[in-house]
């Protein structure tokens, strides 16, 4: 459900933000919490412009647009959505690097944000390779 992996971040985020906090009065660090913040405001814009390209993907492309979707978005939106996904890109996430950049004085929060996001490729993997042992269990009774 998105609304709990929403706040299961938000939890995680804050933690972040007690821990480098703390370890940085305590070590004298130069990372902040605008280090923590920056990271997460970068992996929310990535992820939030493969959904939105995902969604355009699976409107145009002839393998998806068979299958049954609980909602239906009304035909205008591939469009808006398609300009979305370039203004993410494009806009959005070079501003939260410079943003970023200057609020922190370096890269770390981009750095930082990228080897997260890049963290989710194996799992990702992982669960394609084993969804289809899932489902034949759940078909033939066996769970």
């Amino acid at each position: 459900m998105p609304t709990n992996a929403m706040l299961f971040v938000s939890v995680f985020n804050m933690l972040l933000v007690l821990i480098v906090g703390y370890s940085g009065c305590v070590a004298g660090s130069g990372d902040t919490n605008m280090t923590i913040l920056s990271a997460s405001a970068m992996g929310y814009c990535i992820a939030n412009g493969i959904a939105l390209a995902a969604f355009v993907k699976t409107r145009r492309d002839a393998k998806f647009k068979g299958l049954d979707r609980p909602f239906k978005a009304p035909r205008g939106w591939e469009y808006l959505i398609a300009v979305m996904v370039v203004i993410q890109f494009c806009v959005w996430l070079p501003c939260l690097i410079y943003w970023s950049y200057n609020l922190s004085g370096g890269l770390m929060p981009a750095i930082l944000g990228a080897v997260i996001l890049l963290l989710f490729i194996p799992l990702w993997w992982y669960v394609q390779d084993h969804k289809d042992d899932v489902s034949e269990d759940k078909c033939s009774g066996k769970e």
